[in-house]
């Protein structure tokens, strides 16, 4: 799942992403707003990524393990 471009804001809920040899989940641009809810990312070359700025948002219940390197969230949101 990469993103990038024009203004985007984009939840991931309840998904996989695995199996890449890019990037499980990638934000690129300072427009760009990914939040993972509920998603495991796993067997990527890189499992989360940001670039130019983009943000990768976390509700701190995800599971990020076994990728090349598997990153992190840039920041963290509580549920409402």
């Amino acid at each position: 799942m990469i993103s990038g471009g024009g203004a985007i804001k984009l939840l991931i809920n309840d998904s996989t992403a695995s199996n890449s040899p890019g990037f499980g989940v990638k934000s690129n641009g300072t427009s760009t707003t990914i939040v993972l809810n509920g998603v495991t990312v796993t067997n990527n070359n890189v499992g989360l990524t940001t670039l130019n700025s983009g943000v990768l948002a976390s509700y701190s219940n995800n599971s990020v393990t076994g990728n090349g390197t598997d990153g992190a969230p840039t920041t963290t949101v509580a549920p409402k």
